[in-house]
């Protein structure tokens, strides 16, 4: 079961004072927009592009270059978080996306392109952000 956790809202309720939040993610839009409202994370988010709506799934660049479109910025200006090494970090890195990878312990494989940042849980991504 998804439970909201409250040091991520708060995270988020701030950095939104500052950023446009968006979030990119492959799978069932059914499914995967009930994770987000389960979480809470919904309500800070300025757009999704899920894989099964968009026609394109990560790594594939045409789904983070549709993102970045619509929100008008260029890749430079986007910093993506993820913890997939190959479909966030590699997908993200392939366009010029500054990337961070929440590594949720784990080792981040060298034949990967490194990402820019790494974190090791989404509260310590106040720290990257002015």
């Amino acid at each position: 079961m998804i439970q909201p956790d409250p040091q991520c809202l708060q995270l988020l309720e701030q950095l939104r004072e500052n950023y446009t939040l968006a979030v990119i993610t492959n799978g069932s839009a059914h499914l995967q927009r009930a994770k987000l409202k389960a979480a809470g994370i919904d309500q800070y988010i300025d757009q999704i592009w899920i894989s099964e709506e968009t026609g394109s799934a990560k790594p594939d660049a045409e789904i983070f270059s549709q993102a970045l479109h619509a929100l008008g910025v260029s890749p430079q200006q986007a910093l993506y978080v993820g913890d997939h090494p190959h479909q966030d970090i590699s997908g993200a890195r392939q366009i010029g996306m500054l990337t961070c990878w929440m590594d949720l312990e784990r080792t981040f494989p060298d034949e990967v392109p490194q990402p820019h940042y790494q974190i090791s849980s989404l509260n310590s991504l106040e720290s990257l952000v002015p």
